[in-house]
């Protein structure tokens, strides 16, 4: 390791929450395809002020709005051996297809469907959207420029690749809606990711990928050309926003400070049946099936929920075993001004569940031997995960307690508090 980080401007520079690679079909070696989640804007700051002012109105003859959250699910297709410019190079950015590729929006044929947050208003576990990822005309200079000249404002327009199709965004192209937070890749190889949204809706978009079975190979005018202009891809929601009170299993836990119960989900202001502002999203591959973990971090005054699920197809609704509640403004622990390390509290604020890790492929073993050795290059680790029950798997689980900042962690200039913790499921199983 070099220690150097790299602007990886191929993606865009419109803010994002996570990045995670899936597959590009068997065989497809020369490319990286990832999947790109975030609000799509300059955090914190509206830049339409200023690019109204610059640049001349939309296609439709409206003014540029803000466009944090005007986007649809992306995803990223890279050549690897290119710069930006389309020349052969070795760098770790063109080596690794980071530096040359096309980003795509995800598109549904004009008026035949709802835009994204009201569809899923009245989504069942099941419903299919056919659409495409189509490619957008931006491609990264090789330069961190200015946030005016980025694809984000992209999605206020009708597709280039396609004018007779819709950006799927959350709102449309004249507001910003619900955020989409976190994404996981199919941990079994397929070309699909699942897209979470803070409404609290989530689903599967599974592409078609065999038009990236030309190699990319030449300059930029024949690599571009082996990149497909539009991608069929078939949506399918995996939970709407709707309510998911009785698909819900406590095990007698999620007891809430004033005698309810974490069967629903209290901000303060509302008693939400949904989920509310998914963060944490993680797909994970188990020998007896596929499963979940959802983490929300929408501000529960009884503490943040965590979840466990296992994911099957078809249209039976998900049953979510509660696992944990962490922090809230009510929360007795907190009010008790109670910390670890001793001294840390600060304030009864709440807390966020964030991240999760399969550590079950490098404990396996077979016959006294891991089966996953530590000089392995091969993807021996996604193999391996296979190999292990769920209630025999070890995961790791981050939580960031954004209440204990004092003390020691203050002393040592640190961020805030928190854990890793080792979490062993125990769930039924299909």
């Amino acid at each position: 390791a070099t220690k150097t980080a790299y602007t990886m401007g191929a993606v865009g520079f419109g803010g994002y929450e996570k990045v995670v690679e899936f597959s590009c079909g068997e065989g497809n070696t020369a490319y990286v395809c990832l999947s790109v989640s975030g609000y799509n804007g300059a955090h914190g700051v509206d830049p339409s002020i200023h690019r109204n002012e610059i640049m001349e109105p939309r296609s439709d003859g409206m003014p540029w709005v803000d466009p944090n959250d005007i986007v649809p699910a992306r995803i990223y297709i890279g050549i690897k051996g290119l710069d930006a410019s389309g020349e052969p190079a070795d760098d770790f950015l063109s080596r690794n297809g980071l530096a040359f590729g096309k980003v795509y929006g995800f598109a549904v044929p004009d008026n035949t469907t709802a835009v994204r947050d009201e569809f899923h208003k009245t989504a069942a576990k099941g419903d299919v959207v056919d659409g495409a990822f189509l490619a957008i005309d931006w491609m990264w200079n090789g330069t961190a420029d200015d946030f005016q000249t980025d694809y984000a404002w992209e999605f206020q327009e009708p597709p280039a690749a396609n004018a007779s199709m819709s950006y799927w965004t959350a709102m449309g192209p004249h507001e910003g809606g619900k955020k989409m937070e976190h994404n996981a890749e199919d941990p079994r190889g397929n070309s699909r990711f699942i897209q979470g949204s803070t409404a609290g809706y989530m689903g599967t978009y599974l592409m078609d990928l065999s038009g990236l079975s030309a190699p990319a190979t030449g300059k930029a005018e024949g690599a571009l050309a082996a990149l497909p202009v539009s991608i069929p891809t078939v949506y399918t929601v995996v939970q709407g926003e709707t309510s998911i009170v009785d698909q819900i299993e406590l095990g007698g836990k999620g007891i809430t400070a004033d005698g309810g119960n974490q069967t629903v989900m209290n901000d303060g202001d509302t008693v939400h049946e949904t989920f509310e502002d998914i963060d944490g999203l993680y797909w994970f591959a188990a020998s007896d099936g596929d499963y979940l973990i959802i983490q929300e971090d929408g501000g529960n005054i009884f503490g943040e929920r965590m979840f466990i699920s296992q994911l099957t197809e078809g249209t039976e609704p998900l049953t979510y075993y509660f696992i944990a509640q962490a922090g809230g403004e009510n929360n007795t622990r907190m009010l008790a001004e109670v910390g670890v390390p001793a001294g840390t509290w600060g304030e009864a604020r709440s807390s966020e569940f964030s991240g999760a890790v399969d550590f079950s492929p490098f404990l396996a073993m077979q016959n006294g031997t891991y089966v996953v050795p530590a000089d392995d290059t091969t993807g021996l680790v996604r193999a391996a995960a296979q190999l292990v029950p769920i209630n025999e798997k070890t995961l790791g689980i981050g939580l960031q307690m954004h209440g204990l900042y004092s003390g020691v962690i203050d002393d040592l200039g640190a961020d805030r508090g928190g854990a890793v913790y080792g979490y062993v499921p125990n769930i039924p199983v299909a």
